[in-house]
């Protein structure tokens, strides 16, 4: 399962909890409002630089791709994010900012 697991009160962090904080890498705990912070940004950051490319060279060597590129785009971006948010949530790369 997941490792997303605040270091304060041991709860579950959803991984949607980041990605709506108005900085991604400083968030808090929905359970007990401590002001968390990511250790490595690495994984987020290639993942994001390669869904891009691959975006781009789609909309520009498909032209069938073209009319659903946003819709498609936003809808694997909610899937990968989604996955590599445990990844990025593992207790190894949280740290609670006090």
């Amino acid at each position: 399962m997941s490792d997303a697991i605040c270091p304060k009160c041991h709860e579950k962090i959803e991984p949607f909890a980041m990605s709506l904080a108005f900085f991604p890498f400083y968030f808090k705990c929905n359970h007990c409002s401590v002001r968390l912070k990511l250790k490595s940004l690495k994984l987020l950051s290639s993942v994001l630089i390669t869904y891009l490319l691959v975006v781009v060279m789609m909309i520009w060597l498909l032209p069938a791709f073209r009319g659903y590129a946003v819709l498609t785009s936003v809808f694997v971006w909610l899937v990968l994010y989604n996955f590599i948010a445990h990844k990025m949530l593992s207790k190894d790369n949280l740290l609670v900012v006090e």
